[in-house]
């Protein structure tokens, strides 16, 4: 609906209304995706400042839970021979 046909069915006043309400609409879902897409942005940003920081001490502990395992599954079969894989 063009603006001109808009004055005609309802007068000029009523049609501007009109046209800003949806102009401000149309203004804020494009703030709002903007703002939107900055903050995915930023989430991502995030996760990976994250993962580089926490994977070397996750690896470490993985590593020595891992360690600890095997000594303890060590002492067992130590303990009782008959455990043995």
């Amino acid at each position: 609906m063009d603006f001109l046909n808009l004055v005609k069915d309802v007068g000029i006043p009523l049609a501007l209304l009109i046209v800003a309400v949806i102009t401000l609409w149309k203004v804020w879902r494009l703030d709002s995706k903007t703002l939107q897409a900055k903050l995915d942005e930023k989430d991502n940003r995030i996760i990976q400042l994250y993962e580089l920081l926490a994977r070397p001490v996750l690896e470490k502990l993985g590593n020595t839970a891992i360690a600890e395992l095997e000594a303890l599954n060590k002492s067992i079969e130590k303990a009782d021979p008959s455990c043995k894989k």
